[in-house]
């Protein structure tokens, strides 16, 4: 006959069995959230936490397979090769942007930066050029600010090494915000204190969690109802006002008082972009993004006075622009370019490259270094 076990040991062992438990029902809740889906989840680009960018892609595959994450944390396919000028490429030409150099809704390969890098590497190999062609790096991240774009281009410009480079950040930079990126990335910074270390992987973890997401989802629906067009791509939902931060009931987020990043400062982080960009070898180019309403009644006036600055720091970096607005205007079609009311479709990227490849051909340093237009 066998004794009792002792009682601390028995308290042990009910323990491990309910922590067992629970962790095979919260394993099998979680598999049924990943295969039923998030509420919208096919509305969202999932991102992770990113403890100097704020956000970013992660880093691959993703959970999209339309819209896959390499290595880098940018869409797409791994680069042909990282940490030496080329990488087995002739040239490379990086992106940087919010969700329209993304490509939203658009496939990985057709997005503008990709087209462009096709055409040229075909117009060398025709005319009998080197090997190797021309790879297109995507920087562009969903809500992407002119402020994370810099930091993010000085985390990949050892890596990469890029040719080229077109800051194509300019939406995400005006849109209205209740705090600025820079107080808020302050903020996130110093939120947790001596915990961010172990917070900040936290964070990370539950980003690949359905069951955390769909949790997370309920919650902010919750606080923040009535949100409408506002959050229908999901990074958006980060820039609602908190309980206490709202704006009046009229008005909606047009009344909030700031602009992610104050013109003064977009300003100011376009020059560095530029100079950023030609300290690592490489030459600046800005886009001039479209908008549906251009046609219409055209941009309000905070996103005209973004894209007058813009137009003004690329004259005075003595950079080419390229004018999507206006190649847009010059070119009329019935045929729809806009997937929604901000983002290009196919069409819309394939022209925007066309854009682009005038631009460079125009451009001396750009056409030797790309080797085109000659």
């Amino acid at each position: 006959m066998h004794a009792a076990p002792p009682f601390a040991v028995e308290r042990l062992r009910k323990a491990a069995w309910s922590a067992l438990t629970l962790t095979m029902f919260l394993a099998f809740v979680e598999i049924l959230c990943r295969r039923v889906g998030a509420p919208d989840e096919q509305k969202y680009i999932q991102m992770d936490f990113d403890g100097d960018l704020m956000w970013g892609l992660g880093n691959g595959p993703g959970e999209r397979p339309e819209y896959p994450v390499n290595s880098l944390g940018l869409r797409g396919d791994e680069l042909a090769s990282v940490g030496t000028p080329g990488g087995g490429k002739s040239a490379r030409i990086l992106t940087l942007g919010d969700s329209s150099i993304y490509g939203h809704g658009v496939a990985t390969a057709e997005v503008f930066g990709a087209v462009v890098a096709a055409r040229v590497s075909a117009a060398r190999g025709a005319g009998g050029q080197d090997a190797g062609g021309v790879e297109a790096v995507n920087g562009g991240v969903p809500g992407y600010s002119t402020f994370q774009s810099l930091g993010l281009l000085a985390r990949l410009a050892p890596i990469v090494h890029p040719d080229v480079v077109i800051v194509g950040n300019l939406w995400s930079d005006a849109c209205r915000a209740a705090i600025t990126d820079r107080a808020w990335a302050a903020e996130l910074a110093g939120a947790y204190g001596p915990w961010q270390p172990i917070v900040a992987p936290l964070a990370l973890l539950t980003d690949h969690s359905a069951l955390a997401r769909r949790l997370r989802k309920t919650v902010h629906d919750r606080v923040s109802p009535g949100k409408g067009k506002a959050n229908e791509i999901g990074w958006s939902h980060l820039f609602v006002p908190e309980p206490g931060q709202a704006p009046p009931a009229k008005g909606g987020m047009e009344a909030l008082s700031l602009s992610r990043v104050p013109l003064d400062e977009y300003v100011a982080n376009l020059h560095a972009l530029a100079a950023s960009t030609r300290a690592a070898g490489g030459l600046p180019a800005f886009l001039l993004l479209p908008h549906p309403i251009d046609a219409e009644q055209g941009v309000g006036p905070v996103e005209r006075s973004y894209r007058d600055a813009l137009r003004s720091v690329a004259a005075a970096e003595h950079a080419p622009l390229i004018d999507g607005a206006a190649w847009f205007a010059a070119h009329p079609t019935d045929a729809p370019r806009f997937s929604d009311d901000i983002h290009p479709n196919t069409l819309g990227h394939a022209e925007l490259a066309t854009a682009v490849l005038e631009a460079f051909a125009a451009d001396d340093a750009i056409a030797a270094r790309l080797g085109i237009g000659r």
